[in-house]
């Protein structure tokens, strides 16, 4: 895919700045992505506010007239020109696409259960690790990366390639749009293997929640049995297409027992083997019982749109959980180096003394 960039996209931007679209969403907190802010938020505005806080971050639809008198007709060709709205009886909609900012970038998020588009704060942990390089080959792996990568994409000379998807190669190109991307992506099914020794960053959200049998879990994090599918897959890759200077950064669910001994000594054995270099944060811990925050969170992905099924879904992942030993989903981000006897091999782990999420 190439990018033709028919108009300035600040346009829009600045449109929405002068409109109070970003003051309003920054009262939220920066990076906010909990619609029922919006929601509340939506309530206290009114008129022209309400309308684009509605349109931007809430599906709100709206007439092309009326949205074309909102934004001015330079910005309104700019949004029609990123292929993300979706028109049906003369009105327009972002569907389950919001407009959103974090740390100086901005960009679509999908609210949907399988996002084309995800945004979390794993995405945030994501962001925080990555370099300051100006120029490079970058490689976005999995679909629940590609925000991540924007604060890399404005740099003139970073070239980032896309694998491992399915990537939205019109969502991606549009964000990229949106943060000024120096150079046009690239997209391929799987890193090559003339890619070897190729890349100085990998950028890797891989996709980390178990599978119980019976249970099928959205694509963009099932990852098997044991979740560990896409993490193993993902060290075997990075020992090979890492340049010599370069760094895989992650984030996973790792499931393990509630020992966090236990634990680290688990992952220890997962990776050593690759080679790697490597500092890991345990962010947090997550014990895997009804009640807590990711077992909920899983729970509801298995059932959506299925109440009917919710007992018996239960049932099956309480005892996946037991089989397994899964007493708790820990949170992990780190880094993965290059092998070399200098390359730190650390684990770091809050788990025992934090509860949370990827982001301190």
């Amino acid at each position: 895919m190439s990018m033709c960039i028919k108009s300035d996209v600040s346009l829009l931007l600045r449109r929405l700045e002068t409109a109070g679209y970003f003051v309003n969403y920054g009262l939220l907190g920066d990076g906010n992505f909990r619609p029922y802010d919006w929601e509340k938020m939506a309530g206290l505005l009114t008129g022209d506010f309400q309308e684009l806080w509605r349109f931007f971050l809430l599906g709100g639809r709206l007439s092309s007239t009326r949205l074309r008198e909102l934004l001015g007709g330079a910005a309104f060709d700019c949004l029609m020109e990123l292929n993300v709205c979706q028109s049906r009886n003369r009105e327009v909609t972002l569907g389950s696409l919001s407009l959103v900012s974090y740390r100086g970038n901005t960009f679509l998020v999908d609210r949907g259960n399988s996002p084309r588009a995800y945004f979390g704060d794993d995405t945030k942990a994501l962001m925080t690790l990555l370099p300051k390089r100006e120029q490079g080959q970058c490689l976005c792996l999995y679909s629940n990366s590609s925000v991540a990568m924007l604060p890399l994409a404005s740099r003139s000379q970073i070239q980032i390639t896309y694998a491992c998807g399915p990537h939205n190669g019109e969502l991606v190109e549009a964000n990229l749009r949106l943060n000024n991307a120096g150079a046009a992506p690239r997209f391929q099914p799987r890193p090559a293997v003339r890619d070897s020794g190729k890349y100085d960053v990998i950028v890797a959200a891989c996709p980390s929640t178990f599978e119980p049998p019976g249970i099928k879990m959205p694509a963009p994090i099932a990852a098997g049995r044991d979740g560990l599918k896409y993490l193993k897959e993902l060290l075997a890759q990075g020992s090979r297409l890492l340049s010599a200077e370069g760094c895989l950064l992650t984030t996973f669910l790792y499931f393990s027992e509630a020992d966090s001994q236990i634990m680290r000594e688990q992952l220890a054995r997962l990776i050593e083997p690759h080679g790697l270099g490597y500092r890991l944060v345990i962010c947090s811990k997550h014990l895997m019982q009804p009640g807590v925050p990711v077992f909920n969170m899983l729970f509801g992905l298995a059932t959506a749109g299925r109440a009917d099924a919710a007992e018996a879904t239960a049932k099956k992942m309480l005892k996946h959980v037991r089989t397994m030993k899964f007493e708790a989903a820990y949170l992990i981000k780190g880094k993965f180096l290059p092998a070399a006897a200098s390359a730190p091999r650390e684990i770091i782990d809050y788990s025992d003394t934090y509860y949370g999420s990827w982001t301190f």
